[in-house]
Formats: C-alpha cells, structure tokens, sequence
C-alpha cells in the first residue's frame, strides 16, 4: 500500500489542506450573506398590499357627541358607566 501511495502524486499538499478549507468556509459564509443582503434589498423596493382587512372598522352606530360638543373616541365609556340603570 505505501508503495502506490508514495508514487500517486496530490495535487494539494497535507498542510494546504486546513488553509483551502478554511478559504471554502470563507467563500461559503460570504456567499450566504450576499444572499440574505440581496434578498433585503428586493423585498425593499415591492410596496406593501393595500387591500389588507381593517383590523378596525368602522362603528356602525353614529358617533354620540359628548357635553362639550366633540365625539368620543371608541375606547372612552360614558360619564356615568359606573350607575345602576
């Protein structure tokens, strides 16, 4: 075994071997993220859906006006939510 080993010539020397993959893992890691900064940039410049559901839609009731004049908000409760009826 040695004898064919000794005449097969290798292309790569033994002490390249961690420096080439070390250069794989570096081509590799930078390939990904070329990638991910590729696929920012194109989901970037597309403009949102407009045509999404209202996760607020609009009272169906009118709007009750409030002592002084201006409409409620629809998380305010009445002044007097508190009493019995």
């Amino acid at each position: 075994m040695s004898f064919l080993a000794a005449q097969t010539p290798s292309l790569v020397q033994a002490s390249d071997g961690v420096a080439l993959t070390m250069l794989v893992l570096i081509a590799f890691s930078l390939g990904i993220i070329l990638t991910i900064l590729v696929v920012m940039a194109r989901d970037a410049g597309k403009k949102p859906d407009l045509n999404l559901p209202e996760e607020n839609p609009p009272p169906k009731h009118p709007a009750k006006k409030g002592p002084d004049g201006d409409t409620p908000q629809d998380w305010e409760r009445e002044a007097d939510w508190w009493k019995q009826s």
